[in-house]
């Protein structure tokens, strides 16, 4: 009788173990489900606005520069309409790819919505954002020309953290320098004033 209630005792704690082990795992899928766009595996929006404003504390207490790229594809609605909605999330995808082959290990590329990304760059000043940029713009035009039938460009707004800024102030700043670029003919880099 003893062996029998030490071999069940055995029993239910390996239950209560493999039972802990599989919560332990749907919480860290979880977790990844609610940080992570789910069609380029990107950080969201959610985590990418996190990102940011940790990062801008960071940068602020340290005196650090950080820069904010915020781009979106040229003429998106015209690769869906023109090619479907698969190809056009292939060229999320690929753009996606891309984003993250060009930037930094300690930079965080993000897709905020739609067509449009985010990447927060530490440690970077003025021109060494804008050649980033510029270099992400051209691999972008380059290596989507494999997907459907025509490249995709992009359009890229540029802001540099001030001391003061919210997140809002510092998006702002780059989304209107992202539609500076596309009112002046897409397929560049602008920097916020």
């Amino acid at each position: 009788a003893v062996a029998m209630d030490v071999t069940e005792q055995v029993r239910r704690e390996q239950a209560l173990k493999h039972a802990r082990e599989q919560a332990i795992e749907q919480a860290a899928e979880a977790q990844k489900l609610a940080t992570t766009d789910p069609l380029t595996g990107l950080a969201n929006r959610r985590a990418t606005f996190g990102w940011l404003e940790r990062m801008m504390v960071c940068s602020l207490e340290i005196g650090e520069p950080l820069a904010v790229l915020m781009f979106d594809i040229d003429h998106f609605k015209r690769i869906n309409d023109t090619f479907g909605h698969q190809t056009g999330d292939e060229v999320l995808c690929r753009v996606a790819t891309i984003a993250r082959a060009e930037i930094r290990a300690e930079d965080l590329v993000g897709r905020i919505g739609g067509e449009e990304f985010v990447c927060i760059l530490s440690g970077v000043d003025e021109p060494e954002a804008r050649a980033l940029a510029e270099r992400l713009r051209h691999s972008i035009e380059e290596g989507t020309c494999r997907v459907g039938k025509m490249s995709a460009t992009v359009s890229v707004g540029l802001a540099l953290l001030r001391a003061g800024d919210t997140v809002e102030a510092l998006m702002c700043r780059a989304d209107a320098a992202l539609y500076e670029a596309k009112e002046n003919g897409r397929n560049q880099v602008r920097r916020a004033a």
